[in-house]
């Protein structure tokens, strides 16, 4: 799973960051993060990841433990060793099979959006 770029900010095994982290490239989480995430960027929680925190970034993939919703621009793609406990919102989400996910899962639009669509999809006339 590990797709370490040159300006990768990484976590890495056995560290434990607690507090706010603002990174503008990648991020890769190998270690155990809580707190506040902010990225415009990919972010990465490897299998030995944990984190508890909200995502909101580019593109997203777990292989580790996430506590916290997920808000991805383009792409959530959940290993087959993934754990979240959260909310997914994206236009595309890939699942592998063996992985958990307790929470609501949004494709396509805002949850909002989708919920109006669905309803006027529903009132018109077949």
């Amino acid at each position: 799973m590990r797709k370490k770029e040159e300006d990768t900010t990484a976590i890495g095994g056995g560290s434990h960051w607690e507090g706010r982290l603002h990174v503008t490239g990648p991020l890769l989480i190998e270690g155990l993060f809580e707190g506040e995430l902010r990225t415009e960027n990919t972010v990465q929680i490897a299998e030995s990841g944990k984190a508890k925190t909200n995502i909101s970034a580019k593109s997203v993939t777990i292989g580790g433990v996430l506590i916290g919703n997920i808000n991805s621009e383009e792409k959530i793609h959940l290993l087959k060793s993934a754990r979240v406990l959260g909310d997914l919102t994206a236009p595309i989400v890939q699942l592998e099979e063996g992985a958990v996910v307790h929470g609501q899962i949004y494709l396509g639009k805002k949850p909002e959006e989708a919920k109006q669509m669905i309803e006027e999809a529903y009132r018109q006339n077949p």
